[in-house]
C-alpha cells in the first residue's frame, strides 16, 4: 500500500499515525506500507486547486442542478 501525507507533523506524522501502520501490517491487512510526504510549500495535487476555486465559486451562488454544477466546474476549469 502506498499512503501519501501532508506535511503537518501534528497531523499525520506522530507515532500513534505509524503505530496504526505497524498494527495493520502485523495482522496480515496489508504486507508492506509504504509512506511518503509531499515537498513542503506545494500544492497537495491538482485537484486540490481545483476544489479550492470549486468552493470559492460555489459561495457566490446557489446550485439547483447536477447541470448548473457541471457547467460551473466547466467555467472554473476554463480559467
Amino acid at each position: 500500500m502506498l499512503l501519501q501525507l501532508d506535511n503537518a507533523a501534528s497531523d499525520n506524522k506522530n507515532c500513534y499515525v505509524f503505530m496504526f501502520l505497524s498494527l495493520l501490517i502485523a495482522l496480515g491487512v496489508f504486507i508492506t506500507i509504504e509512506v511518503g510526504f509531499l515537498i513542503v510549500g506545494h500544492t497537495h495535487e491538482y485537484i486540490d486547486g481545483t476544489y479550492g476555486r470549486m468552493s470559492s465559486n460555489l459561495k457566490s451562488k446557489d446550485i439547483y442542478s447536477l447541470l448548473e454544477m457541471m457547467d460551473t466546474y466547466r467555467t472554473i476549469e476554463e480559467k
